[in-house]
């Protein structure tokens, strides 16, 4: 229920690691969230762990950034 409350743009980044299951999980739990925002991208991370930002620092910096330029958090 709060999903739907959140009016700001979402970036989801989601680490690739873990077994076979508990990536299906992972991935049915992001695509179930992501369907209730208004507005949201998704990355994932194959090989990453939870600390995307210290596994693959200058992917995730180059996602965000390339976000940015394309104009993802300026309201229309």
């Amino acid at each position: 229920a709060l999903y739907e409350r959140v009016q700001t743009p979402v970036l989801v980044a989601m680490a690739g690691s873990g077994d076979s299951e508990r990536r299906r999980r992972r991935e049915q739990e992001v695509s179930r969230a992501v369907s209730k925002l208004e507005r949201a991208e998704v990355m994932l991370f194959d090989g990453a762990d939870h600390d995307i930002h210290v596994d693959q620092p200058e992917e995730l910096a180059s996602w965000i950034l390339k976000c940015v330029d394309k104009g993802f958090f300026v309201r229309a």
